[in-house]
């Protein structure tokens, strides 16, 4: 898909991050579908996942327009994650 010139890069390249942004998601399920076998649990544990999800989608989000030369001003999704991670890591210290 990267190599497409059929598309628009905008839409060439926010498919690419949303690709990542799925193998995130499936690579923080496995390891809390790891963690209810092993019989961890409770709110603090989701509340620990959420705060995951938001750190690692910001972290592809910012990181990955600067390795494809795409820019943020075509690819600003990843800043949002930054106040969504820093929210729940605060509250999961209150």
């Amino acid at each position: 898909m990267r190599q497409s010139r059929d598309l628009p890069a905008m839409v060439r390249d926010t498919a690419y991050l949303c690709w990542h942004l799925v193998s995130i998601t499936l690579a923080i399920m496995a390891g809390l579908f790891l963690a209810a076998g092993l019989g961890a649990s409770g709110a603090a544990g989701l509340a620990m996942a959420g705060v995951a999800l938001a750190a690692g989608f910001a972290a592809i989000g910012i990181l990955l327009p600067l390795g494809i030369g795409a820019g943020y001003a075509r690819l600003p999704q990843g800043w949002l994650f930054v106040p969504v991670a820093g929210l729940g890591l605060w509250g999961l210290v209150l």
